[in-house]
């Protein structure tokens, strides 16, 4: 019977290993495909639950997982009560069924015997296969291709959605990268390069935001770890920074987009022009913040952010404002639609999380699980400056997936017996 179970036990396992690899190829390419694979394993862990008798909230490593994604979507839940128009918002609920479920999914990753190399290879096969479809829907004339795959789904990916993933999944591909065999580094970089083309043709400003923003810290974490005692090194990390950054930042692409930035922020200061794409999120941040002195405590309601601030904002701004369905500012847009409770739960999701990475640090563990951590954590952060990350159906999925992995590592990492 033991053997039994054993043999049972190795073939979920796999079973999971094998939605892990799948995840990341996928999910930028069609729009319910990370969600599918939620779902299996939602299933798989809600019959664990019911056949063991176990909760993940009686899990000591999946306990705060659990508590803040159901924390979360609870609040999501009274947002749409206090809407004023609960019954019409209500579909909307299904964005972040992720988190209902987001318990049995750490559950059911929690019991199978997960290999991270499956997960690795899966985000560079993914960077690849997204790439080579990105370049070629760019040369067959696409203005911001987004890798959708029409004979799956014809409805096309959110641009900047789907360039706020493509970054991430570039940095979380190369977190392994020094404890990797040759062949493995050779994949990486592979996958890196092709994965920077991807965000370049893909043209999302705030995509391009997280990638600096991560280079330096993967710089400051690779020189501390590999490169501190090493002159040449430090030469050679200093170099290879540079000559992206000016690499990327020569492209006609990115000159184009971000003197379009430049020249809307400009525009928008002299009160000339304010339905630039620069001045129509200015002016929603403007006027959010202007809202926050009378803001009930509850907010306005999910899903109500764009339709009050429209009201407060310039004139000539309040159509464009009411065309989005959210602020462009993450935490800005919880703010407006959930009141402070809203916001915290912003910072919960992500700063909870990045205290229990950075722990190892300080005890001198330095472990690839903490630096995908530590990257997924601060991309989230630095993304929800200029979008949402949760509410997005991709975003959500992402996260729930990965923090389900790495936090009850990082909790034993943390507290090691």
């Amino acid at each position: 019977m033991k053997m039994i179970d054993q043999i049972s036990g190795k073939k979920y396992s796999y079973f999971v290993n094998a939605l892990l690899f799948v995840f990341p190829i996928v999910i930028n390419l069609v729009k319910v495909a990370g969600d599918l694979v939620l779902v299996l394993l939602a299933l798989a862990g809600i019959f664990i639950a019911i056949s063991h008798k176990i909760s993940p909230f009686s899990i000591k490593d999946l306990k705060l997982f659990s508590w803040i994604t159901l924390g979360y979507f609870l609040l999501v839940c009274v947002s749409i009560l206090f809407s004023g128009k609960a019954l019409e918002l209500a579909h909307y609920a299904s964005r972040e069924l992720a988190f209902l479920f987001a318990p049995f999914i750490g559950l059911a990753i929690y019991k199978a015997k997960v290999e991270m190399r499956y997960l690795l290879l899966g985000l560079k096969v993914g960077l690849i296969v997204v790439g080579i479809i990105i370049i070629n829907q760019y040369l067959s004339g696409a203005g911001r291709p987004t890798g959708s795959m029409c004979f799956v789904s014809c409805h096309t990916m959110n641009a900047e959605e789907f360039g706020n993933v493509n970054v991430v999944l570039m940095f979380l591909a190369v977190s392994r990268f020094f404890d990797e065999g040759a062949w493995s580094r050779v994949l990486t970089l592979i996958a890196l390069s092709i994965g920077g083309v991807t965000m370049v043709l893909n043209a999302t400003r705030g995509a391009w935001l997280v990638f600096l923003a991560l280079l330096i810290i993967c710089a400051v974490l690779i020189y501390k770890r590999y490169f501190l005692r090493s002159y040449k090194a430090k030469i050679a990390i200093l170099v290879a920074v540079f000559v992206i950054v000016a690499g990327l930042g020569s492209t006609q692409i990115v000159q184009d987009r971000t003197n379009s930035a430049i020249n809307g922020v400009i525009e928008w200061s002299n009160g000339d022009n304010v339905v630039s794409s620069a001045g129509v999120r200015l002016e929603m941040w403007k006027t959010s913040i202007g809202l926050l002195d009378e803001l009930p405590l509850t907010g306005y309601g999910y899903r109500n952010t764009n339709e009050i601030v429209a009201k407060y904002a310039h004139d000539d701004a309040k159509k464009a404002i009411s065309s989005y369905n959210h602020l462009h500012n993450d935490y800005l847009n919880h703010l407006i639609a959930m009141g402070f409770l809203g916001l915290v739960s912003v910072l919960v999701l992500l700063l909870l999380p990045l205290k229990l990475f950075i722990t190892p640090f300080k005890l001198g563990h330095l472990s690839p699980n903490s630096i995908m951590g530590v990257f997924l954590c601060l991309s989230y952060s630095i993304v929800g400056l200029t979008t949402v990350v949760f509410g997005g159906v991709i975003m959500n999925a992402l996260y729930v997936l990965l923090m389900a992995i790495l936090m009850p590592v990082a909790i034993k990492e943390s507290h090691p017996s």
